[in-house]
């Protein structure tokens, strides 16, 4: 059987787990955070997968309560993440582009294109103008394999 390998591009945002986390200070905020943590289209910024596969396995064993105060939320949050929270958080937020390629022998290159829409420039702006605080407007890279 063959493998895939796929590669997607985006515009988004780039934020310190940490920072993220200290953004917490209220219901609100903490709902923000839980909700940009399960988005399944957030990864962590990394060349080898090994903190990917850590940031899941704390993700899958969170232990989230809404009936819990948003400072207890935090708190968990903190512990969990504890270990990554030094990593960056990519958050894909507009695919510009996708290529996927099937067999068993993937040499050579291998592309794809999309085309830009008229309102590309200003979705960008809304971004911008909408950026979370301690967040960067950044272009994404995200590839996989399997």
């Amino acid at each position: 059987m063959g493998r895939s390998e796929s590669a997607y591009s985006f515009v988004g945002y780039c934020v310190r787990l940490q920072d993220l986390l200290e953004q917490i200070h209220d219901d609100a905020s903490l709902t923000y955070v839980y909700d940009t943590l399960t988005d399944s289209d957030v990864f962590i910024a990394d060349e080898n997968e090994e903190e990917n596969h850590d940031y899941l396995r704390q993700m899958n064993k969170l232990e989230w309560n809404e009936e819990n105060s948003w400072e207890s939320n935090k708190d968990m949050l903190l512990t969990k993440m504890a270990r990554l929270v030094h990593h960056t958080l990519l958050i894909p937020v507009m695919e510009l582009a996708s290529n996927t390629r099937w067999g068993y022998n993937r040499e050579g290159v291998h592309g794809g294109y999309h085309p830009v829409s008229d309102h590309f420039s200003e979705r960008l702006s809304d971004l911008y103008e909408n950026c979370p605080p301690n967040h960067t407007v950044v272009w994404i890279i995200r590839q996989s394999g399997g």
